[in-house]
């Protein structure tokens, strides 16, 4: 993997646009390149795991020379036959077979399947610089990146260096408060997630953000704590289910279902259930437009042929993500049926 040839490529652009990912991984990346560059545009993009062809008016409407695309594991093939500038995509998910000439395609799966390492920490690999953003998109990302030593040799008070878990890294520590924060910064009115994206390139440390010691980490740790308290609620809600099921047949399980409300939680919230609750297997799901769009967690199964074999028979539906993290929405009438079919494919699977 040429990580190199991302870097020259960023080096000699003029005018570049960043495409990134709505989860830590993909904001630390974009911050990384951003940083290094400090020149650009980028853009969230939050609407699918995919790059829609429709992103390309944005290529064009910029006047971009070189299109970055950081940690989408899908960008639609008519997308990338119609640009007309390189394109740079960076990814970890399931390697893509998309080819073209101007596509520069890096993902470390291609020649190691098993390998877990996220964007942020190939990201880190090419440019060596901002240590504790890289971390945060890494440990966000369930990963410990080989840099962790480091990490805590400089921030020892936001993560011990004895610990060796990521899940433990992500929720308890000072690290992952910060994490927590940072994720927070993609929710909300999207002028609010631009106007705070815009702040944390220009901040330098993470105790700005964490101790609230200058007036751009107040302004991300306000935006964090509005959003707080909803998720404090629905995690409440959650914990409460799952003593529930500790009286029924049901304690294999977790299903958590909310109505549609204007900021999501769903990945947040699985990821924090499936470390508190390591045996189950977790399904967050949120009620809007009709469908039900959910995040599956599990530490024991491999998700995505379990997914794949439930959603087969309910049209509407897709799934996709990672071995024990994936995403996945079907239509709300089937919302009950799809339980029903996803706890019995779950129990032949093992």
């Amino acid at each position: 993997m040429d990580i190199q040839k991302a870097k020259q490529e960023l080096i000699e652009s003029k005018r570049p646009i960043y495409f990134f990912d709505d989860d830590p991984d993909g904001l630390s990346s974009f911050l990384q390149f951003y940083k290094f560059k400090k020149e650009g545009k980028g853009l969230v993009v939050k609407s699918s795991p995919e790059l829609k062809y429709s992103f390309l008016r944005k290529v064009e409407e910029y006047n971009a020379d070189k299109v970055f695309i950081l940690d989408k594991p899908m960008v639609s093939k008519q997308f990338i036959e119609e640009c007309q500038v390189p394109i740079i995509w960076i990814d970890h998910h399931e390697p893509s077979k998309i080819t073209k000439e101007t596509l520069t395609y890096l993902n470390p799966r291609i020649n190691e399947p098993s390998i877990t390492k996220s964007v942020s920490e190939i990201s880190y690999e090419i440019f060596k610089e901002n240590l504790w953003i890289a971390m945060i998109g890494s440990v966000g990302d369930w990963t410990l990146p080989k840099f962790s030593k480091e990490f805590s040799d400089k921030y020892p008070d936001l993560l011990d260096a004895s610990i060796t878990d990521p899940a433990k890294a992500l929720f308890s520590t000072e690290l992952g408060n910060l994490i927590k924060i940072i994720s927070f910064v993609l929710k909300g009115k999207s002028q609010d997630v631009n106007r705070a994206i815009k702040v944390l390139i220009k901040i330098d440390s993470p105790y700005e953000i964490l101790h609230q010691t200058t007036s751009k980490g107040k302004l991300i740790h306000r935006h964090y704590s509005k959003l707080n308290e909803e998720y404090i609620e629905h995690l409440t809600q959650a914990k409460n289910l799952s003593s529930n099921t500790k009286k029924s047949n049901d304690e294999k399980f977790l299903f958590y279902i909310y109505d549609g409300t204007k900021t999501s939680f769903t990945k947040e919230l699985s990821n924090e259930l499936l470390y508190l609750y390591p045996q189950k297997l977790i399904v967050v799901g949120r009620r809007t437009n009709g469908f039900v769009k959910m995040s599956v967690r599990s530490s024991i199964a491999v998700l995505p042929s379990i997914l794949e074999k439930t959603l087969k028979n309910f049209q509407g539906s897709n799934s996709g993500g990672h071995e024990h993290a994936c995403g996945a929405h079907i239509k709300e009438q089937d919302l009950a049926d799809f339980i029903l079919q996803l706890k019995k494919t779950y129990n032949e699977s093992f």
